[in-house]
């Protein structure tokens, strides 16, 4: 008796499908349309439009779906192009470097890498890693697409494709140097309308929430320096010439020299840290699980 399988499934009998067309449907999508997946080349354009067509003609389902104009994938197309690229990758990994992803991959913000993925990397004996640096909403989007091994984000809202083991707690303080101080015992506000401020300025949701909280203070404050990241506005602290709201975990890596103040002038910014993966590393590439897991509890360490 022979046992039923995936491959020997009623779907495969049909006529249609192969690599090419897969690769053709992923390269739409990741383009946003066929004109974009092929510029100035009508020919590919054409070849493109009907590998689409015939993957459609195979699954019986639309994949993707014309909105004001524009090409779009439609439910059944993200799944398809989702388990696609799984598949590809894992074809890649086993002809160039076997089964395995080799560095496993791990992504976070740029804050999360200083303070914590570095740290605990650090700490153990890790394995090969290549570390990425992206805003949340990508790092969520490369881990499903298995272009990450894992992520560590700050999100209320995890995919339910995703499988996620908080580590911690993201906050944020004022870390100001002593010598600054406008008198001893100056409260928050009175140091935030008088030091020089070094402010990290290039993730809006934090801007807005600083920039929010000051105006519910009535706090006018000198920002003196715009940083990029919050590993700049920390060497901006370390110089004695800036004040700057930093992570909490920045803290161990200051000294007595830096006095630390909380309070709701600086805006809410706790958000629980959560290392996620996809939910089919584990069969994938399990190594690369086991690696993931096996960090967890430096990352929490450091984060927690």
């Amino acid at each position: 008796m022979i046992k039923s399988s995936v491959a020997a499934a009623p779907l495969f009998s049909r006529r249609g499908l192969s690599i090419d067309r897969l690769r053709a449907l992923v390269a739409v999508a990741e383009a946003g349309g066929i004109a974009a997946a092929a510029p100035r080349a009508p020919t590919r354009q054409s070849q493109l439009s009907r590998q689409v067509s015939e993957l459609e003609a195979f699954f019986g389902l639309p994949l993707t779906e014309r909105v004001s104009g524009r090409l779009s994938l439609t439910p059944a197309g993200h799944s398809v192009v989702e388990h696609t690229r799984w598949f590809l990758q894992g074809l890649v990994g086993v002809a160039e470097r076997g089964p395995e992803l080799e560095p496993v991959q791990i992504g976070a913000g740029d804050a999360t890498l200083h303070f914590v993925v570095v740290p605990a990397l650090g700490r153990g004996k890790a394995p090969k890693v290549a570390l990425v640096a992206l805003p949340n909403d990508e790092l969520l989007s490369r881990v499903r697409e298995g272009r990450l091994d894992a992520a560590l984000v700050r999100a209320h809202k995890i995919p339910r494709a995703l499988h996620a083991v908080r580590v911690g707690t993201f906050d944020c303080a004022l870390y100001v140097p002593r010598r600054l101080l406008p008198k001893a015992g100056a409260s928050l506000v009175e140091v935030l309308r008088s030091v020089p401020l070094a402010l990290q300025s290039s993730e809006a949701a934090f801007v807005a929430e600083v920039t929010r909280a000051l105006a519910v203070a009535d706090v006018r404050p000198r920002i003196d320096l715009a940083c990029e990241t919050f590993p700049q506005a920390l060497q901006a602290v370390r110089s004695g010439s800036f004040a700057a709201i930093l992570p909490t975990w920045a803290g161990r890596e200051l000294d007595r020299s830096v006095l630390v103040l909380r309070g709701a002038s600086l805006g809410d910014h706790a958000r629980p840290l959560w290392l996620v993966s996809d939910r089919r590393l584990a069969r994938v590439r399990p190594d690369s699980a086991r690696c993931v897991a096996a960090l967890a509890p430096g990352f929490e360490r450091l984060a927690g």
